[in-house]
């Protein structure tokens, strides 16, 4: 990636895997979301750069909007609780 000023920046790794984790580095890492929570920094989902964006609309909505839409949510789920506790939870 070019820069503004000095050598362009090459990604060529993931950033979020780490080379050098061991099972005892991991297992010296503290609860990261709950003082007594099992989720450490080590066991949650890497924060990412990135974005993302979806618009959800009814198919009269879109009609109306004179919009053609690009795909159809056929079903959804939920899995191991509320999403107000989804960063203090393990993933099935």
């Amino acid at each position: 990636i070019p820069q503004r000023k000095g050598d362009p920046v090459v990604f060529d790794t993931d950033e979020g895997v780490r080379a050098d984790t061991t099972a005892e580095s991991l297992a010296k890492l503290r609860p990261t979301f709950a003082s007594d929570g099992t989720i450490t920094a080590g066991s949650a989902s890497q924060i990412s750069d990135g974005a993302a964006a979806v618009v959800v609309a009814s198919k009269a909505k879109a009609e109306e909007l004179g919009l053609a839409p690009l795909a159809e949510i056929g079903a959804h789920g939920v899995v191991s609780g509320p999403d107000a506790s989804l960063h203090e939870q393990p993933s099935n």
